[in-house]
């Protein structure tokens, strides 16, 4: 009888069904960095695994500046433009990130060589970052689009097939061939290419793409995504500071020990990944629902806060048995030389619970259009960001990078959440939200 309800309960929840399709999906995303960090950690030094993780930081800070948030402006103009409208909105947004990488291309020729110097990174590696930012911007637009068309079986295939690529060409050219880090870098490269291309192949599939030059939508999506470039900025900073600072304090082969430990406490994100993919569409929906009846859309809100309180709950929950179980998969899967970083486990652990918390309280700028606010939020907090990862690098350095992540994260949810509050109007904290009887 229990098996049933169950049953029939995920048939019915149109939420719960994606959730455990876009949890399907990004556990093959996570399986790559796991299945490979045996691999990686053998094949590579702590100093060439962290020029690998600034790799990574550099991939994903030219993904934001050739996107311009576009992945973000397809979300929520999808529920806004009509099909015919909303597929030349995607192609305008191709041709933000278009420009976009020829212009970064071009400060990376002139400018590439300082930052190699100052960072004693290859030059040619920042070279290839840029042009898989251009990729990645495009394949991560096109899954917003399928996410928010409510397709997760083809986001989960799309993903499969991402997961296969990396590992089978990573096997080849780390193992079989030998090559450490540069065949690693290769073999990421390839992955990208391809499933970039797969992606704007299942784009023109289902309709959403409509090849034009419309200089509105072009516009739209601009003044959608660059007042957010400040706020991304301040993401990437919020991000990746702690790592920059360790690189410059205590060199390349720390970042490559904290990255380990990050990797292994990424596995929050098997479940903090699904659930906003899932989350983002149901939140914007029930927003647009909302009549203006007081009664009826107060039902609604506390509906959402319930649920939000309740993914806040699991996620303190799993943290806590991944802590409880951290020691034995760290020994597992990271090769010895690295272990002395298991110390910074329960802090990541900390860090990524409320960074989950913080992506269920934003989505409510986004739909507001409130992206020059969240900007300023995500400025002040990455200034404060770097001057924590500078103060506690210096002080207890790779344990002090880990705090540092830790408290930037908890700072960053709790600003955008209550500034989220006073826009979105919800019920945070009335007593209603427990009034089971009435509003069950």
């Amino acid at each position: 009888m229990f098996v049933t309800k169950i049953s029939k309960a995920l048939r019915e929840s149109t939420l719960v069904r994606n959730i455990l399709i876009y949890g399907a999906s990004s556990a093959l995303s996570a399986l790559v960095p796991f299945l490979l960090l045996p691999v990686l950690t053998k094949a590579m030094s702590p100093s060439e695994f962290g020029v690998y993780a600034l790799f990574l930081m550099f991939v994903n800070l030219f993904t934001i500046f050739s996107g311009v948030n576009s992945n973000g402006a397809i979300s929520v103009n999808f529920f806004k433009l009509h099909a015919s409208s909303f597929s030349k909105f995607v192609v305008a947004c191709y041709w933000v990130t278009l420009v976009s990488f020829i212009i970064l291309l071009g400060i990376v020729d002139l400018f590439g060589q300082y930052f190699s110097r100052l960072l004693d990174f290859d030059e040619n590696y920042l070279k290839l970052a840029v042009i898989l930012g251009a990729l990645n911007a495009i394949y991560i637009s096109n899954l917003a689009c399928i996410q928010s068309a409510e397709k997760p079986f083809l986001f989960m295939f799309l993903k499969l097939i991402q997961m296969l690529l990396e590992v089978s060409t990573t096997i080849v050219l780390v193992v079989l061939l030998a090559n450490g880090l540069q065949g690693r870098l290769e073999s990421y490269y390839l992955a990208i290419a391809v499933i970039s291309l797969l992606s704007i192949w299942a784009m023109y599939k289902n309709n959403f793409l409509q090849i034009s030059f419309d200089f509105s939508f072009i516009k739209k999506a601009l003044y959608f995504g660059v007042p957010l470039l400040p706020h991304t900025l301040s993401g990437i900073i919020i991000m990746f500071s702690d790592r920059l600072v360790l690189s410059s304090i205590e060199g390349n082969s720390s970042v490559g020990l904290y990255m380990a430990a990050m990797q292994i406490s990424m596995l929050m994100m098997l479940f903090i990944d699904p659930v906003n993919k899932a989350y983002a569409p149901w939140l914007f929906r029930k927003l647009t629902s909302l009549v203006g009846d007081f009664d009826s859309d107060l039902r609604e809100k506390v509906i959402i806060v319930r649920s939000t309180y309740g993914y806040f709950i699991v996620l303190i929950m799993i943290a806590l048995l991944l802590y409880l179980l951290m020691d034995v998969i760290f020994n597992v899967l990271v090769d010895y030389k690295y272990h002395e970083s298991k110390i910074c486990i329960p802090y990541f652990l900390c860090g990524f619970v409320f960074q989950g918390m913080y992506y269920s309280v934003t989505n409510y700028l986004f739909y507001y259009e409130k992206t020059f606010i969240l900007s300023k939020i995500s400025m002040c907090v990455s200034v404060i960001g770097v001057l924590l990862s500078l103060v506690l690098v210096f002080n207890a350095g790779l344990l002090g990078a880990s705090i540092a992540f830790m408290l930037t994260n908890l700072c960053f949810f709790l600003c955008v959440w209550k500034i989220s509050a006073k826009y979105s109007n919800m019920p945070w904290f009335n007593s209603i939200i427990f009034e089971r009887v009435k509003y069950d």
